[in-house]
C-alpha cells in the first residue's frame, strides 16, 4: 500500500475541517442546519441529518458541525449527541467519504463506488437501530437557529477535495494547491484546521507503514474479527493501515473497522468527540455501543 494513497484521507479531512471552521465562524453552518433539520428538529431528525452529513463530510467532522448546534439549550446533551453519534458512525461508512478509514480502504483496493456502498448498507443500517432507539426514548429537541448561506469557496473546497478522493488523485498532486488557494481566500479559516485531529490521523497512518519497513508484516485469519479488536485498542484507522497489506478480503476488513468503530472510547476519534462534547451519559454510552457492537456483528456474519 502506497503511503500517498493512505495519506488522501488525512488530506480530505484537514480541507473539510478548514471549511467546517469557517462555516461555524460566519454562522453559515446554521443555515446548512436548518436547511437539513428545519426549524424546530427533534432528536430523530438530528439524528438522521447527522448520518446524511457524515457521508459526505466524514463523521468526525458531521458531529462537530452538528453537534456544535444542536447542544444549546438542552437539559441533558449526550440524549441529542450519543444517537448522533450512531448515526455519523454507521451511516459515514456507507460511502468512500463518511470516514478516513473507508478513504483508505477504497483507495487501496480500488474499490468500486457502487459495490463499496452495496457492502456497507446491510451492516451500517444494523448499527443504526440502537441510535434511533435511544432517540425516540430519551427525545430533546434543541434551540432553533439560522444564518448566512455558505458561500462559493467553501462549497468549490469541498467538491475538489470530494472529487479527487473519488477519483484517487494522488495527494501530492492535488492537495498543496487546493490548500493554498484556500488559504489565500480563507486564511483564518486554515489557522482553525483541527491540526491536533490532522496530526493524529496523519501519524496512525504513518507509524504501522515505519513498522512495516522493520519487518512487521501481521497475517490474520479472520479479517472482521481481527479489525474489531484491534480497533478497540489503537482505533479503527490505524487498524485499517495495520491490517490492509495482509489481507485481500476488504470486505471483511471494511465490515471490522466499521462495527469496531462502537464500542470502547478509543475505538474512534467521534467516540471520543462525542464524549468530550455530552459532559456525560457514560453508562448510557456503554448500552448503546454494546448494542452497536452486537448487532453489526449480526449483520456481518448474515451478510458474509
Amino acid at each position: 500500500m502506497s503511503v500517498w494513497v493512505d495519506l488522501n484521507a488525512a488530506g480530505f479531512v484537514i480541507i473539510q475541517s478548514a471549511v467546517t471552521a469557517e462555516l461555524t465562524r460566519t454562522g453559515a453552518i446554521h443555515r446548512v442546519r436548518q436547511v437539513l433539520l428545519g426549524r424546530c428538529p427533534g432528536p430523530v431528525r438530528v439524528t438522521l441529518a447527522t448520518g446524511l452529513l457524515s457521508t459526505v463530510l466524514t463523521n468526525d467532522a458531521a458531529l462537530i458541525a452538528i453537534g456544535s448546534l444542536v447542544t444549546h439549550g438542552v437539559r441533558r446533551p449526550h440524549h441529542v449527541l450519543l444517537p448522533a453519534l450512531v448515526a455519523a458512525n454507521s451511516l459515514g461508512a456507507i460511502t468512500p467519504l463518511g470516514n478516513p478509514q473507508n478513504a483508505i480502504i477504497y483507495a487501496h483496493y480500488r474499490v468500486d463506488a457502487r459495490e463499496f456502498v452495496a457492502t456497507q448498507l446491510p451492516v451500517a443500517l444494523a448499527l443504526m437501530v440502537p441510535g434511533l432507539v435511544y432517540a425516540l426514548l430519551r427525545a430533546e429537541s434543541p434551540t432553533p437557529t439560522s444564518g448566512p448561506n455558505p458561500k462559493l469557496p467553501e462549497l468549490a473546497a469541498m467538491v475538489m477535495a470530494a472529487a479527487c478522493l473519488l477519483m484517487h488523485v494522488p495527494l501530492y498532486w492535488r492537495f498543496p494547491p487546493l490548500l493554498a488557494g484556500y488559504a489565500a481566500l480563507r486564511p483564518r479559516a486554515v489557522r482553525e484546521v483541527d491540526w491536533v485531529i490532522a496530526v493524529l490521523l496523519t501519524a496512525a497512518i504513518l507509524l504501522p507503514h515505519g513498522l512495516r519497513e522493520l519487518g512487521w508484516h501481521p497475517r490474520i485469519s479472520d479479517p472482521f474479527l481481527g479489525a474489531l479488536l484491534m480497533s478497540q485498542v489503537i482505533s479503527n484507522v490505524p487498524a485499517t493501515v495495520v491490517l490492509a497489506p495482509g489481507t485481500s478480503d476488504w470486505r471483511d476488513l471494511l465490515h471490522g473497522v466499521t462495527v469496531g468503530g462502537f464500542g470502547t472510547p478509543l475505538a474512534s476519534i467521534a467516540n471520543l468527540i462525542a464524549l468530550r462534547m455530552a459532559g456525560g451519559g457514560v453508562r448510557a454510552y456503554v448500552v448503546v455501543q454494546s448494542a452497536c457492537l452486537a448487532l453489526g456483528t449480526l449483520a456481518h456474519y448474515a451478510v458474509a
